[in-house]
């Protein structure tokens, strides 16, 4: 993949309030010690220097960057609180590069009275690299329609399962996620950053890579066989005080989050 698609992050705005968070990340699972040990060690020096999470400033797990539609030359804009970014690069390591968009959307309002936080929470829509398909979309109708046509795969995290149970009340980390690309050595990993607070009173960060492209028709027929392609590498827990469990704040691209 060219590191002209590796730059620094969008420049925006987070909202709300925010506190330094008063412990680091510790690993609770490692399917790869070198990654999960550089990870950890990003995570913690940002909480250190910084008070919350950066990212896009780590050089040797470089986050790739997202980009306004505009510059794919896409006439989609971001509208009722649903926002869209894309990116290059090879989402699935099957050495193909990919055309790969990211919306960010609250969950809906029949969702906020189950417990949404109203903070954005991400898919991934995939395209052929060099799709023009996207050209002549305007509205959000417009790019569902031009997915299933032309679409290739869609990365889903919400409901997310973790692969390796952690404990009864650690499964799940809910529908409302963060969710960012990175490289490392080659290869293609994803940050996973859950909105809530888990109810021990704790946040899990999770690295995974995704194995596949799954068909549109086939993810409307049973979401559960999104799990088939996802690999867990890396879980990471951060215990919570009281005056911290609350949703996260984060930039419109992802790339930085506070608690």
């Amino acid at each position: 993949m060219a590191l002209k698609h590796i730059i620094p992050l969008l420049v925006v705005g987070l909202v709300g309030t925010s506190e330094a968070w008063a412990a680091g990340f510790e690993i609770l699972m490692s399917h790869d010690k070198a990654l999960c040990q550089e990870v950890l060690n990003a995570l913690n020096n940002d909480l250190a220097a910084h008070h919350e999470l950066r990212l896009a400033e780590h050089p040797t797990i470089p986050a790739i960057a997202w980009h306004p539609m505009a510059e794919l030359g896409s006439p989609l804009k971001d509208t009722d609180g649903v926002k869209f970014l894309w990116a290059r690069f090879d989402s699935n390591n099957d050495g193909i590069e990919d055309l790969v968009v990211k919306q960010s959307a609250p969950l809906r309002e029949g969702a906020m009275v189950m417990g949404g936080t109203g903070v954005p929470s991400d898919d991934l829509f995939i395209f052929r690299a060099m799709s023009n398909a996207l050209t002549r979309v305007r509205t959000w109708v417009d790019f569902g329609k031009v997915f299933v046509k032309s679409g290739s795969g869609r990365l889903s995290f919400g409901d997310y399962l973790l692969e390796y149970p952690l404990g009864k009340f650690e499964n799940h980390l809910g529908d409302e996620l963060v969710v960012n690309a990175f490289r490392y050595q080659g290869a293609t990993y994803y940050h996973i950053d859950h909105i809530m607070p888990l109810t021990t009173m704790s946040r899990i960060h999770v690295v995974t890579t995704y194995k596949g492209a799954l068909d549109p028709s086939v993810w409307a027929q049973d979401s559960r066989e999104k799990f088939k392609l996802i690999h867990d590498v890396c879980y990471f827990k951060q215990p919570l005080t009281t005056s911290e469990y609350h949703p996260l704040e984060r930039s419109d691209d992802g790339l930085v989050i506070r608690p």
